[in-house]
């Protein structure tokens, strides 16, 4: 687990699920969705995130109160993930999250709009900062849904509104291989030959992991896109502490010497 610095005093909470199976027959069963559900979950983990829920297979009302649930004892130094895997679908207005009910003829009334999950889970929410995590077909549209919720938030309360980031699987009008983004975000998070950051730079950038996982996917998945956005961020973002941090290296040193001193010290 990385250190935890001075400016990073909060807790970590993390919440997922994914849809596995559907009732519909016009939705094919997605069976990495497990897989993925894991391989995500343990980086967060791993960077000190603690698991509060995870769920497969819930129905649209059980995929939202999840969401709103975690963030009822989180305080303002408290950061928040919430992640979602399963089959995604734009309807006339809004993007839809597919569970284990939805049916395409009637979206409205089956499964959960992006905007109601972001609503659910930033609307007077004490946290600091919120990573969602759309890891579905078409996910780009259901971005830019959560950050308009987001941002309405903003401006219609002076203060104590969370900094909001999303991470797409694929632009608004891509498909989603199975398990190319959670894949892509293992390897982003756990930052092994330290190119994000080194040892001396405690969080690592989003833009950065971001850059990493596109990396990842052009080279394996060159029809997919990952996408990112942000909404009322003040400060750093602490989202991804960077697993490699060593507090007592000095700035200043390359990767070859950073190396070198913690392994001579």
């Amino acid at each position: 687990m990385p250190s935890q610095s001075d400016s990073d005093v909060g807790r970590r909470c993390l919440v997922a699920a994914g849809t596995v199976h559907y009732e519909s027959a016009l939705h094919s069963d997605l069976h990495q969705v497990p897989e993925e559900v894991r391989r995500v979950v343990a980086s967060f983990v791993a960077l000190g995130y603690e698991r509060r829920s995870v769920v497969l297979d819930p129905d649209a009302q059980q995929l939202r109160g999840l969401f709103a649930d975690v963030k009822r004892d989180v305080s303002e130094e408290d950061i928040i993930v919430a992640y979602y895997t399963g089959h995604g679908e734009r309807g006339t207005d809004r993007f839809y999250l597919l569970t284990r009910e939805s049916n395409s003829r009637y979206l409205s009334d089956t499964a959960l709009a992006a905007e109601e999950l972001a609503r659910a889970l930033t609307e007077d929410c004490k946290a600091s900062q919120i990573l969602v995590i759309l890891d579905t077909c078409y996910a780009g549209a259901g971005s830019a849904d959560v950050a308009q919720i987001a941002n309405r938030l903003t401006v219609t309360r002076a203060s104590g509104v969370p900094a909001v980031f999303v991470i797409a699987a694929a632009r608004p009008k891509q498909e989603a291989e199975q398990g190319a983004l959670s894949l892509a975000v293992e390897q982003a998070l756990a930052n092994r030959d330290e190119r994000l950051g080194g040892r001396v730079q405690p969080f690592l950038a989003v833009d950065q992991v971001m850059e990493e996982v596109n990396s990842y996917l052009k080279q394996r998945h060159s029809a997919q896109v990952a996408t990112w956005s942000c909404v009322n961020v003040r400060g750093l973002c602490r989202l991804f502490p960077n697993p490699q941090y060593r507090p007592d290296i000095h700035v200043g040193l390359d990767l070859e010497m950073q190396r070198a001193f913690t392994e001579h010290w």
